[in-house]
């Protein structure tokens, strides 16, 4: 949310394109046919008073409009974003609502157009996902950004979005609006205290409707006087094109409704019985084929569980094979400190039904084979001590393989 706009090297180049005006005028023209005259006259074209408006991140900057229409290139293709790593590239839904939030400012604009450049190295401004930690204050936002101008004129800019933050990015309104505030400071507008009496994309903190499309006519009046443009709302082009956009829906819609009206008459009962038994049949053919499927899947489902029961009975089956070893083994060789421990790692050994077995099974035949080879040494090595008898008399002996002096019994 939070921003810093800062260096300003000298020396910078940019791209002039025209943009055609004449679907533009048409609509205005129209516009006008709609509008009353004394409404017309009424009309209020309001002014914004930017430095008791913006509360911060505003510096009297912008890109440089004055010989025509500017031409900004962007891109979200980039490995470096000013001082931190890409962590990840958008997802192609992802790059979409990029699209739709520059497309947005680039609609509110007469004399600004923004053009996707391919490679992040050939663009303007670039924007991505990073970890939001090289400055300061950069870990309490979710969207940062910075800003390079000489002579108060911008030609250079970076957006970043902070990868951690899945749970406000991954809802799409969330995510095009946070583009539309950062790129609203890019353009050079500051952050706005929350307030009832406005909607803005630049209130900070950000507030709903989240991602509006098009932008309000507020954020289109401040980023046309911005940029030396009228801020009467007649002249947006939004409202041209809405304007343009209603008055064919219409013609279009009466040239409909006669249309229908002929051809209603004659092929109503028809298309009404011909569309109840198409939907018979496609509702008879949905039903066979979810049966199908889902007896389908019912079977694979119980031979997948199968499997991954029997598995587990499997490695299960071995693990207490095995513990049972160590106890018996322990008994065997009580001198044999080892055997502790092992016995302790294997009671650590976590075997979950449904989970992946196989470092279990590693360990169990791992254990298995130390066990063998360690078993066949102690049988050679390890001493034993039995208890001897003869009368009253009782002896123990220790060895390898210890046997009774002469005469003495071992005690059973």
């Amino acid at each position: 949310m939070k921003a810093v706009s800062i260096n300003r090297p000298t020396g910078y180049s940019f791209i002039v394109r025209a943009k055609t005006t004449r679907i533009i005028l048409f609509a205005l023209v129209c516009l006008n046919t709609l509008i009353p005259q004394q409404q017309a006259y009424a009309e209020v074209c309001p002014v914004y008073d930017f430095q008791s408006l913006f509360f911060e991140e505003y510096s009297g900057t912008k890109w440089d409009n004055r010989n025509g229409i500017r031409s900004i290139t962007w891109s979200a293709n980039t490995s470096i974003i000013h001082d931190e790593s890409v962590t990840r590239g958008f997802t192609l839904e992802e790059l979409e609502w990029v699209r739709s939030a520059f497309q947005s400012w680039d609609d509110a604009l007469d004399s600004v157009k923004f053009i996707e450049y391919s490679q992040g190295a050939d663009a303007e401004i670039v924007i991505g996902y990073v970890a939001l930690t090289s400055a300061t204050n950069q870990p309490r936002a979710t969207g940062y950004w910075n800003a390079w101008w000489s002579n108060s004129l911008r030609y250079r800019a970076t957006i970043k979005l902070k990868v951690s933050n899945t749970s406000w990015f991954s809802v799409k309104n969330q995510f095009i609006h946070a583009v539309q505030h950062e790129l609203g400071n890019v353009l050079g507008l500051g952050d706005i205290k929350p307030t009832k009496d406005i909607a803005s994309t630049q209130e900070d903190s950000w507030q709903p409707p989240y991602g509006p499309i098009p932008l309000s006519d507020y954020d289109t009046g401040m980023i046309r006087q911005l940029y030396g443009e009228s801020t009467c709302p007649s002249t947006f082009p939004n409202a041209a094109a809405k304007a343009a956009a209603e008055l064919k829906a219409k013609q279009e819609a009466e040239a409909a409704a006669a249309k229908a009206a002929a051809e209603l008459k004659a092929k109503q009962e028809a298309e009404l019985k011909a569309k109840q038994e198409a939907e018979l049949k496609a509702k008879q053919e949905a039903e066979l084929k979810a049966k199908q499927e889902a007896e389908a899947k019912a079977i694979a489902d119980a031979a997948a569980q199968k499997v991954i029961q029997d598995d587990f009975n499997a490695v299960t089956s071995s693990y207490q094979k095995l513990l049972l070893r160590i106890y018996d083994l322990k008994i065997k060789f009580p001198r044999v400190s080892n055997l502790l421990g092992i016995e302790e790692k294997m009671l650590r050994l976590p075997i979950i039904l449904g989970n992946d077995l196989s470092t279990a099974k590693y360990n169990i035949q791992s254990v298995n084979a130390s066990l063998d080879a360690s078993e066949k040494v102690w049988e050679k090595t390890q001493k034993t001590t039995i208890t001897c008898l003869k009368g009253k008399t009782t002896k123990k002996v220790t060895a390898i393989k210890p046997k009774c002096p002469s005469g003495y019994k071992v005690k059973k």
